[in-house]
């Protein structure tokens, strides 16, 4: 069975929750470069802690390693080795995991805005999309994940730059930045808009995560998203709005708080749950229980 096969045979499924602050809490610093590289095997624990709280989805620790992100962030490390690594971790994490486990090559933004309302040009974007694609596809991931998008169009090169070097799933997720008007990202696009752009470039699975919108408030936008496409559905969310204490963001939902919210979503349509940021294996366990 694979992973397309799961999804069009209405099959629920559970991706994992935040990787940044669950190594945080494990005494690293948030550059997934650098843990991938330096320590890869708390990397793995954290992956194999979300799989045996049920996620069927692991995402490889590889949000915006792409050479964009890493120049404009003054990373210095070996990005393909990064990636290289990262796909790894989840490789070792899936050896005796005793049922299948789908690795996903995880690609975030870039961090320029498109031209002309930021410095990004699309030919750049788009070719550093498919270097990193291409590194991951190589080390033998299941599908990708492109994900954390505010700008439909950068997600598209996203999308078409996966395209060109592999015919894996590709499960493309974008931001809102409101619940107004069904769900707008913060450059206007609609919910239903970005739905529809994304399974007409090709994506197997489209839907939201992170963002700062109420649990609530997302069950209209994957409503929205259901009329829109009949293209599987995923929501990844936050454990609730972010706060600041003692100028650290923090995020407080418990895990049962969170699973009672998810449940609207998950009637509203979502097919695939799983967490973006504060998240935990318990915030997945939890959902577990739920589907």
């Amino acid at each position: 069975m694979s992973f397309l096969e799961d999804v069009q045979r209405g099959k629920h499924l559970l991706f994992d929750g935040a990787m940044g602050t669950m190594l945080e809490k494990k005494g690293l610093g948030l550059s997934g470069g650098v843990n991938n590289i330096e320590h890869q095997d708390v990397v793995t624990t954290v992956h194999k802690e979300y799989i045996a709280a049920g996620s069927d989805c692991i995402l490889t620790n590889t949000f915006s390693l792409n050479k964009i992100y890493a120049d404009t962030h003054n990373l210095d490390i070996d990005l393909k080795q990064a990636n290289i690594m990262g796909v790894a971790a989840a490789k070792k994490a899936v050896q005796n995991a005793g049922r299948k486990i789908y690795i996903f090559g995880d690609l975030g933004p870039t961090g320029l805005m498109l031209k002309p309302l930021g410095l990004g040009e699309p030919e750049e974007i788009l070719a550093a999309y498919k270097d990193q694609a291409k590194v991951l596809a190589d080390e033998g991931v299941d599908g990708f994940m492109v994900e954390t998008m505010f700008d439909v169009e950068e997600a598209l090169l996203a999308i078409k730059a996966i395209r060109e070097v592999s015919k894996l799933p590709i499960v493309a997720s974008v931001t809102f930045s409101t619940p107004a008007k069904g769900g707008r990202t913060i450059m206007g696009n609609s919910a239903a808009d970005c739905a529809k752009k994304f399974t007409e470039a090709g994506a197997c699975v489209v839907g939201t995560n992170c963002g700062d919108i109420d649990i609530k408030d997302l069950a209209n936008i994957i409503a929205n998203m259901k009329e829109a496409v009949d293209t599987p559905l995923i929501l990844q969310a936050n454990a609730g709005k972010p706060e600041l204490v003692v100028l650290v963001t923090s995020y407080n939902m418990s895990p049962a708080d969170y699973a009672a919210n998810m449940a609207d979503c998950l009637k509203a349509g979502a097919q695939i749950l799983g967490g973006c940021c504060g998240t935990t294996p318990e915030h997945i366990a939890a959902l577990k229980a739920l589907v």
